[in-house]
């Protein structure tokens, strides 16, 4: 019965643990969703894989982010419906899955505008929602992505993206 019920714990997906970790990252690009409209994460792990995501986005022509492909990987966080004029995604912490892909925190950066639109003032809610592209280590797992309430403590901005 003990090795029947260790083999159902070892079987068990370890998607939900994270690895207490923090992983570098850097910023390469922001903007609005454009033709995404759901949140969530997507991994380019080579070129081609970027200039597929480029062209459907319809930023081709940018400047194209230096990026080791043998040992980095773009990813692009994408959030859904929540963006206004003039705000950012900030990615706060990553840290690597058990599953060994990355657990993203983000928060959204209002910039100058409330946190609730204003009639007759505030731009209207966008409903693309906005984005971060960031380069991350090499991985073979999935990025899930969290957005999270923003650091009280705004004096200090880096480690952040956006």
């Amino acid at each position: 019965m003990t090795a029947f019920l260790l083999g159902l714990v070892l079987a068990m997906p370890a998607q939900a643990q994270t690895v207490e970790v923090n992983v570098p990252f850097r910023s390469v690009g922001f903007g609005k969703n454009g033709k995404i409209k759901d949140g969530g994460a997507v991994v380019m792990r080579d070129a081609k894989a970027l200039e597929s995501y480029r062209r459907m986005m319809g930023t081709a022509s940018a400047k194209t982010p230096v990026v080791d492909w043998t040992k980095e990987e773009i990813v692009a966080l994408h959030t859904a419906g929540v963006g206004y004029g003039g705000a950012s995604l900030q990615v706060s912490k990553v840290r690597r899955s058990a599953s060994g892909g990355y657990d993203v925190e983000a928060f959204l950066d209002m910039g100058n505008q409330p946190a609730t639109p204003t009639p007759g003032v505030t731009p209207v809610l966008r409903r693309e929602g906005i984005y971060a592209l960031v380069v991350l280590p090499k991985s073979k797992g999935e990025v899930t992505l969290k957005v999270v309430d923003p650091p009280r403590d705004r004096g200090d901005k880096s480690g952040t993206s956006g």
